[in-house]
């Protein structure tokens, strides 16, 4: 079963992934590997809706440095 349908959308969201982390690996404790397991829902959501929800799993997660 295929959650994402289209390369295009799959790409872009795994590009737009990439970029959040690399932006914010500094807000990001030292020591932990992360993996993204986006669902089909998230190819909707705009870059600073993406940004702001990695952010806030992070420190729900406990792995930021400022929380």
């Amino acid at each position: 079963k295929h959650i994402f349908k289209l390369a295009v959308s799959r790409n872009r969201l795994r590009r737009c992934i990439k970029e959040i982390f690399r932006l914010s690996k500094e807000k990001i404790a030292k020591g932990y590997d992360i993996v993204a397991v986006p669902r089909a829902a998230a190819t909707d959501l705009k870059y600073e809706a993406l940004s702001a929800e990695f952010l806030a799993l992070a420190k729900k997660a406990g792995i930021t440095t400022d929380g």
